[in-house]
């Protein structure tokens, strides 16, 4: 394992999450307009996950720049740089990802009106040119572009429950009790397109990374073992989703004492695992699934 490798990339899977998950959880559960008030509020945040994507972004090219030629990081072998951003779609992609990460910290600063459909639109953008950094970039032909757009469909899908959960702890001590039910039933009905969408992107993904022939011989693999942990983790939340659905937003809606605090420590460990298993996808996505 290349400890920055990993580090750089999950750096890029948390903050472009965050970024495009919460605008977009906000826009889907409260209408277009209350979304722009909230982000508004939190613009100076988004502005810092913006410029944490575009640095780590920059620092996943240098670390794969120094992987292929076999040298650490720094000093930069600026010759071997310019010869991979040239020549490997990772790196062209990950260039695309830094120029509408520049342009989302321009409009974030510069736009008055900060549109958020716009915002949206780069960040969304942003985050799915990650599906061409891991194992879906090496795919050819028609297999290699649904490799790709269910990798794309895998990312937006986690980034809508991370930030789904992200906004919700943000809010929840918020005084407007009608405004957090209201995102609190949206996560519900949202919450379950999202697992629909997660296990049949992660089915299809699964069936063009790693041969049939091979399955049985997966757990032997760190690969595999790792793949293991990520859905053991995944189960876990969908367990604390479950409750927090089932249990504590009924309680909610009673207004029952102490209910939004609980709730919002609830969510806080499920948000946790969350980035756990982001941790592990950027892990995976540096190793081969047959050793």
């Amino acid at each position: 394992m290349d400890p920055l490798a990993v580090a750089f990339r999950l750096g890029n899977f948390a903050t472009l999450s965050l970024l495009t998950g919460v605008p977009l959880f906000l826009r889907m559960s409260l209408g277009g307009a209350e979304a722009k008030a909230i982000l508004e509020r939190y613009r100076t945040l988004l502005t810092l996950l913006a410029a944490t994507a575009l640095a780590t972004s920059l620092c996943g090219i240098l670390a794969t720049a120094a992987s292929m030629a076999g040298t650490d990081i720094f000093p930069v072998d600026w010759e071997t740089v310019e010869l991979v951003v040239r020549s490997t779609t990772i790196a062209q992609l990950a260039m695309v990802r830094v120029g509408l990460l520049l342009l989302l910290i321009v409009i974030l600063f510069c736009d008055e009106e900060r549109h958020p459909v716009l915002l949206l639109m780069l960040s969304s953008a942003a985050a799915a040119t990650l599906a061409w950094s891991g194992h879906a970039a090496s795919g050819e032909n028609l297999l290699g572009w649904v490799h790709r757009l269910a990798d794309v469909m895998h990312i937006l899908a986690a980034a809508l429950w991370i930030g789904g959960m992200a906004a919700l702890i943000l809010l929840l001590p918020d005084p407007d009790y009608r405004r957090t039910a209201k995102m609190l039933h949206a996560f519900s009905w949202i919450g379950s397109g999202i697992v629909s969408l997660l296990v049949i992107s992660g089915l299809v993904n699964l069936a063009l990374i790693v041969p049939i022939d091979r399955l049985m011989a997966l757990p032997e693999t760190q690969y595999g073992r790792l793949l293991a942990l990520k859905l053991l983790l995944f189960m876990v939340m969908l367990l604390l989703a479950a409750n927090n659905r089932f249990r504590l937003s009924p309680r909610f809606d009673r207004q029952a004492p102490n209910t939004a605090k609980a709730l919002r420590s609830a969510i806080a460990i499920e948000l946790l695992i969350g980035f756990a298993v982001l941790t592990l996808v950027a892990w995976l996505g540096t190793l081969d699934p047959e050793l």
